[in-house]
């Protein structure tokens, strides 16, 4: 199907550069996020897991030697960044 918007112009430009950011077409993206907003919301345990698989989130310390608690790492990371100032 073919399917033809109009978009205001701040919005086409948003759209074009956030597809430039992550190396995609234009169309390509746009049909990615629209697919994204259609999509059932995950439900279960299994479904969540597996989407954050396919983003490459989970597994992204695996080959960090440094880390060998990944949940007491990313504690200390976000505890670590409620306390940083903020500068204005």
């Amino acid at each position: 199907m073919t399917l033809s918007i109009e978009l205001p112009e701040a919005l086409e430009k948003r759209l074009q550069q956030e597809a430039t950011e992550h190396g995609m077409d234009v169309v390509v993206y746009a049909q990615q996020l629209i697919e994204r907003g259609l999509s059932d919301t995950l439900k279960t345990g299994g479904e969540i897991v597996a989407y954050w698989e396919a983003q490459g989130v989970l597994g992204a310390w695996a080959d960090r030697s440094d880390i060998h608690d990944s949940a007491e790492y990313a504690r200390t990371l976000r505890a670590t960044a409620e306390k940083r100032e903020h500068k204005a």
